[in-house]
């Protein structure tokens, strides 16, 4: 009975990320339609012809994809109502979830059973499992500590990084928890980890391209953790809109970007930091935002300010931003006092503060 129910989550594990994955290209075909929509209503006879006729064309292949996924999800729906037993298409959400709870429960899979069962609390048996259960009450514990654990504002450790002045050594990394969504958490290291150019030409370009970039989703992260823990950090879609950028600069931040491992931006370090611009007065005397590196991190060449210290007393460095500066050949930093300004891309004396989002 317990391999037949593994084989049977394993499938169903497939079916809801394919189904995820569909839903959400549905989603987003449906929101290019309907802007492009609105946009060809409000056009009121104001525009040509042949403008009206470019977004009637980009209008089809849109609902050619949302057919296509739907025809998709007819087809994972079918096959996900044979494994769980009823057709899932119309079906009560919390029957659903009270179902693929009771396969992972019998292929021993308690965690996923508690995540399904969690949602659906009141519905049929679910309070009396989770109170009674010895399986269910042991991952409950675990979650308790693990919220405990990862609350916004503590510290923890994840993965290793040479933080001594001799590079040979295998630290544990101290990061700082900036945010919780779910079992998901953001991360900023504590420390100034390296010291690294934003890009090593000096030329007109965003973190799309970076070297910076391509640096900490290569050799930072394969050196950082181990495999077991890229498993938990997550892809992620990184917003480099002009809204992530400085208001003072207004300089384009280039294309969104998927990064396991990046950079806050301009608006990220004023929410976390209350990071702002060098104009604003007061803005140098930031402490929160001010960081200390490691000793392997000053070997490497990131430059000190002994007039600018941090809460425990560390000379400060100035560490990087993925967000553009003042021009595409700048980057914004987040300079020793802890205010906001701009560097040549290929300063070589920034520090390197990486940024993750794990899943717990």
């Amino acid at each position: 009975k317990k391999e037949r129910a593994k084989k049977k989550i394993q499938r169903l594990i497939e079916l809801e990320d394919e189904k995820r994955t569909l839903e959400k290209k549905k989603k987003e075909a449906n929101k290019k339609k309907g802007d492009l929509e609105n946009e060809l209503k409000e056009m009121h006879g104001l525009f040509s012809k042949g403008k009206r006729q470019r977004l009637i064309e980009e209008i089809a292949p849109q609902e050619r994809i949302i057919d296509c996924c739907n025809s998709s999800l007819e087809t994972v729906n079918k096959e996900l109502s044979g494994i769980i037993g009823f057709g899932v298409a119309n079906a009560d959400s919390s029957e659903v979830s009270y179902c693929t709870a009771v396969l992972f429960y019998q292929a021993e899979q308690y965690n996923e059973a508690y995540k399904r069962l969690n949602c659906i609390r009141g519905f049929r048996d679910v309070d009396s499992m989770l109170k009674n259960d010895k399986n269910l009450l042991a991952v409950e514990a675990l979650a308790a500590e693990r919220d405990a654990k990862y609350q916004v504002g503590n510290c923890v450790t994840y993965g290793h990084y040479p933080q001594t002045y001799s590079g040979n050594d295998c630290t544990e990394i101290e990061w700082l928890v900036l945010a919780r969504n779910g079992d998901k958490v953001l991360l900023l290291s504590k420390y100034a980890l390296d010291c690294k150019m934003y890009n090593t030409t000096t030329t007109k370009i965003t973190w799309e391209r970076s070297t910076l970039r391509a640096w900490l989703n290569n050799d930072f992260i394969n050196k950082a953790f181990t495999s077991e823990e890229r498993k938990t950090i997550l892809a992620t879609t990184v917003d480099n809109s002009k809204s992530q950028g400085n208001r003072e600069y207004k300089t384009s931040g280039g294309n969104n970007t998927l990064d396991r491992v990046f950079l806050l931006s301009c608006a990220e370090a004023e929410k976390y930091f209350g990071v702002q611009h060098y104009l604003v007065p007061g803005s140098g005397n930031n402490m929160k935002s001010r960081v200390a590196p490691t000793e392997y991190t000053i070997k490497q060449g990131v430059k000190t300010d002994s007039r600018c210290n941090t809460n425990e007393g560390a000379n400060a460095c100035w560490w990087w931003l993925r967000s553009s500066g003042y021009s595409q050949d700048f980057a914004a930093i987040v300079a020793n006092d802890g205010c906001l300004s701009s560097i040549n891309v290929n300063s070589t004396k920034g520090a390197v503060r990486p940024a993750i989002w794990v899943i717990l």
